[in-house]
């Protein structure tokens, strides 16, 4: 049984505003790059009442322009091209991790790090990276970790 993917919010908010304000998949593109907050298009296309302003697709090519030195993104997508690369790509991980899971964890690298001869010698906290030398006799800080050598007395 297979899921039709839905679209997320976060790529329906720009559908949404391309049909609302009639632009095109180059604007919205453009947008997406120069950070706008789709949401906040009302404001801008508000030329009938304020006349000064300019419409939208011509606001958003003069901001990336002035921006990017360009006057169009060299590789045009449209949101739901990029939807579908990302859930594809997402799967392609999704496949490789689980055939990772299959071969085992034998085959796959144990050494996360050694300095050292081996990961047994330290101690500390491991979200930290707190190393320590495990010495006869108590425990002694590296002096590479910590800058100054320290003398036994």
């Amino acid at each position: 049984m297979t899921k039709k993917n839905k679209i997320p919010d976060r790529y329906q908010i720009w559908i949404d505003v391309r049909e609302r304000y009639r632009l095109s998949d180059v604007h919205i593109q453009m947008a997406r790059e120069l950070g706008m907050n789709p949401k906040k298009f009302g404001k801008i296309a508000n030329e009938k009442q304020e006349p000064w302003k300019a419409p939208l697709p011509a606001f958003i090519e003069h901001i990336y322009l002035k921006r990017f030195g360009r006057d169009k993104p060299s590789d045009v997508k449209s949101i739901e091209e990029v939807f579908r690369a990302k859930e594809k790509k997402k799967e392609e991980r999704r496949k490789k991790k689980e055939l990772q899971k299959e071969v085992g964890p034998s085959d796959q690298k144990t050494n996360s790090f050694t300095p050292l001869e081996s990961p047994r010698i330290y101690t500390g906290d491991v979200r930290n990276r707190k190393h320590q030398l495990l010495v006869e006799g108590g425990v002694i800080a590296l002096p590479f970790l910590t800058g100054f050598a320290l003398e036994k007395a």
